[in-house]
């Protein structure tokens, strides 16, 4: 990372322009930056996300997106059964967040 470009996290939080959800994805995105390069993923975004509010966002191949709770995603995981997560959509049933 070149320290002599101005930090864009820094330079958006005095931004009065700025809404206070615009600056903290801009953070996100200068700590995640060093990590995935130029192109940050929308799901390394949404990961980094969940390890902080708890809550999964997940893209359904429909284009819809739903939440789910990371505390029932690693139940289910822990469980090792098979959940609406890792079997086919016509076997299982999804959450409310689909609907």
């Amino acid at each position: 990372m070149d320290d002599s470009r101005p930090d864009a996290a820094a330079k958006a939080a005095t931004d009065p322009c700025l809404r206070p959800e615009t600056i903290d994805m801009t953070r996100r995105m200068t700590w995640l930056r060093p990590r995935y390069g130029a192109k940050i993923s929308v799901q390394a975004l949404w990961l980094d996300l969940a390890a902080d509010q708890g809550v999964l966002q997940l893209r359904h191949p429909t284009g819809s997106v739903g939440t789910l709770p990371v505390a029932e995603f690693a139940a289910c995981w822990a469980a090792r059964r098979r959940c609406w997560i890792c079997a086919p959509p016509s076997t299982t049933s999804t959450p409310a967040a689909w609907s």
